[in-house]
């Protein structure tokens, strides 16, 4: 086994920081990318959901819903 000097330990702690700092650096990158990319089409999406319901709900007894 060897022997770890206090600065070694220091160093390890550092770099471990560090890695946590650059992990969160790049999921706030990516996430940002996404909304990016999703916000542009996100009414799309809302207006698509919006006919399923409407469509759904002709199809759907009233008693048998949520009450959504």
């Amino acid at each position: 086994m060897t022997a770890c000097s206090a600065d070694g330990l220091e160093s390890v702690k550092t770099a471990r920081n560090n890695n946590d700092v650059a992990a969160a650096v790049l999921a706030r990158q990516i996430k940002t990318r996404i909304e990016e990319t999703m916000v542009p089409r996100l009414g799309e999406l809302v207006a698509f959901a919006a006919r399923l319901r409407f469509s759904a709900a002709q199809h759907v007894a009233s008693e048998r819903r949520r009450g959504l």
